[in-house]
């Protein structure tokens, strides 16, 4: 599995942290509880909760599926923190 390990500092955050303030965002939009978005992804909650926290990494194929769950394309997904504003709103909720 190939791990997404890019570190793109420009605004100080590691794509991995970007990737994963945008999945607790998109979930939560969604108003999906992480064992709803679990059960989507045929995981566990613990594996949805140790991708949000960081305890664990992020494989191509894992990014993909989560896409798949929120119909966006991943470079929308990718990308979508380009926003400022609601980048800051969604990192913020992220964060509590």
């Amino acid at each position: 599995m190939t791990m997404i390990e890019i570190d793109d500092r420009s605004d100080g955050m590691q794509l991995k942290e970007k990737v994963r303030a945008a999945m607790i965002a998109y979930r939560k939009r969604r108003g999906l509880s992480q064992q709803e978005f679990a059960e989507r992804l045929g995981w566990t909650k613990q594996h949805v909760s140790n991708l949000e926290t960081g305890r664990a990494g992020w494989g191509l194929e894992a990014l993909e599926k989560v896409c798949q769950v929120f119909t966006v394309p991943v470079e929308d997904f990718l990308l979508q923190w380009r926003d400022r504003q609601l980048w800051r709103a969604d990192w913020n909720s992220a964060q509590g």
